[in-house]
């Protein structure tokens, strides 16, 4: 029988961890709950951990990281060492799978877990790390989890790792964050006294509905509002307006050198 499967080391870490019967500390259950917050973008298949829910990507991301060879594993740092002039989340699974030799969906777990690990504060990094560290070797007990946290702690501290994991932060931990948009537009008649006598006349109103997520809150929102084609018109103008100041602050900072977390980047 070959070694079992990432998704079965991850049910065998559930059970340990249930048997054990341990407890995180309540800044580790903070940290995590951040993570499967809106922003996240993560699966809906959970790895319990004692009183600790990682998303399923993450999980296979840490895991994969902690079973890495020596070699393999400086190569992933290695990619996280500088911090390119244009920056995302795409570029990152890019560079993580051609210089580790990954492929799209490794890459893009790996990097997860890296930003996720970059991402902790001091004051709840350690635990969090050894709360992984024991899963992990919960999972497989081959993992050393000291090496596991030194692995983790390494990564923590590279440029890009701290550079993508802030900038996601500042990007989407608003009070309210942009996630979809969709208008609506119809003719609306306009009656008289004498409804027999059909419509006299008719307008035309778009309605624009924004869905957003809620700091602290994993349920989407919507707002709808109502314009009329002069509306549109000013909306549009100060749309166009916020495209060209971005574009002034790009050229700012390739002038200045100052590495540039852009969506953009394909």
């Amino acid at each position: 029988m070959g070694a079992p499967s990432t998704r079965q080391q991850s049910g065998q870490a559930s059970r340990e961890s249930k048997r054990r019967g341990g407890s995180c500390s309540d800044e580790t259950s903070e940290a995590v709950r951040e993570l499967n917050g809106p922003s996240a973008k993560l699966s809906k298949h959970l790895l319990t951990v004692p009183q600790l829910d990682l998303p399923a990507p993450l999980s296979d991301g840490f895991l994969q990281i902690a079973s890495f060879g020596d070699d393999r594993f400086r190569k992933l740092v290695t990619a996280f060492a500088q911090l390119p002039q244009r920056f995302n989340q795409q570029s990152v699974t890019r560079q993580i799978a051609s210089a580790v030799g990954l492929s799209h969906e490794h890459a893009e777990q790996c990097a997860q877990a890296v930003t996720v690990a970059a991402g902790q504060d001091a004051s709840v990094r350690d635990r969090l790390f050894s709360d992984i560290a024991e899963t992990l070797h919960a999972a497989n007990p081959k993992l050393d989890s000291k090496r596991v946290i030194r692995r983790l702690l390494e990564l923590s501290k590279q440029k890009l790792a701290i550079g993508l994991a802030r900038s996601m932060r500042v990007t989407f931990e608003n009070e309210r964050t942009f996630r979809t948009a969709m208008t609506i537009s119809e003719m609306r008649p306009v009656f008289g006294d004498s409804l027999d006598s059909g419509p006299l006349a008719s307008v035309i109103v778009h309605s624009l509905k924004l869905t957003f997520s809620t700091a602290g809150e994993p349920d989407l929102k919507q707002f709808s509002v109502v314009l009329d084609d002069r509306d549109l018109s000013a909306l549009i103008t100060a749309l166009e307006r916020a495209k060209v100041k971005s574009k002034a602050i790009q050229t700012l900072t390739d002038r200045i050198e100052l590495p540039l977390f852009d969506v953009t980047v394909e």
